[in-house]
């Protein structure tokens, strides 16, 4: 370790060297060191990076967190206002692709995990950045309670959001639709639909059809907008790590609860086929 920290000691000084003292210097890159110690290596051995200035691209990189755990990546970048964007897997994304966890129709979302790392380094010739993962997934709970039609019926979960944006760490516009798959065969999980999904706008469309038998994909039996059930609450889409959520349907009543809430907030459900029910 003491070799590799000395040749990039040296490797500094030999870049610094290059501009002059009495030269603007305004121009000179900014040697960026990334602290991954954080990161458990068990979790995540190979974290992904890009690295934007002004949102053009400086460089895209794999980074060993188990060779690094002990020691510090590093490299040159230009100076201006840094975003620094981390993520685990999906290292397809590292090639001109701007958008981590896309999902196809039908796909289940991943349990996708990253983080960003922002800074202004247009006066810094050295800096460093701390690398961090944080949870860009809920998982979307729907509990039917009893309702005997959910034994046989298909519940489906649309959005207007599928992916997330390295560039800016925004929410990435696109359809989604899924299939939510059973907890279980009998008992208390065959009435309860899990699936994943990623960061939404606060604008979300966010709906969950419910098709009984005979029901055609154009056609459900009725439709809940649970993207204005969640912007009712204040359900946070921008939280650093998102919460999961759970809907519980009893009746003519759905609950919505959130992970480390204290309280099961109600609405009451109109089951007509308006899209937009009244609550």
């Amino acid at each position: 370790m003491k070799t590799r920290r000395l040749i990039g000691l040296l490797t500094l000084t030999l870049t610094l060297a290059s501009c002059s003292v009495k030269e603007d210097r305004s121009e000179c890159p900014c040697w960026l060191t990334v602290d991954v110690s954080e990161i458990d290596a068990d979790f995540c051995s190979i974290l992904n990076t890009r690295c934007f200035t002004d949102l053009e691209e400086q460089f895209s990189d794999t980074i060993n967190v188990r060779v690094f755990q002990d020691s510090t990546y590093e490299r040159t970048v230009k100076r201006g206002v840094v975003d620094l964007t981390f993520w685990k897997g999906h290292e397809s994304a590292l090639k001109a692709n701007d958008v981590i966890g896309a999902v196809s129709l039908g796909n289940e979302a991943d349990s996708l995990y990253a983080g960003r790392f922002e800074n202004d380094f247009s006066r810094k010739e050295i800096t460093s950045a701390k690398a961090s993962l944080h949870k860009q997934f809920a998982t979307i709970g729907i509990d039917f309670r009893g309702y005997v039609q959910a034994l046989k019926a298909k519940v489906v979960v649309e959005s207007n959001y599928n992916g997330l944006d390295i560039k800016h760490f925004t929410p990435a516009s696109g359809s989604y639709r899924r299939q939510l798959s059973r907890a279980g065969e009998s008992g208390d999980d065959a009435y309860l639909f899990n699936s994943r999904l990623l960061r939404q706008g606060e604008d979300t469309k966010l709906y969950l059809k419910f098709y009984g038998t005979g029901n055609t994909k154009d056609n459900p039996s009725w439709t809940a907008d649970l993207g204005a059930m969640l912007r009712e609450i204040g359900y946070d889409w921008t939280k650093e790590d998102l919460e999961d959520i759970r809907f519980i349907i009893d009746g003519y009543n759905v609950g919505v609860q959130v992970e480390d809430w204290d309280e099961i907030i109600l609405f009451e459900f109109n089951y007509g086929k308006d899209p937009d029910p009244t609550w």
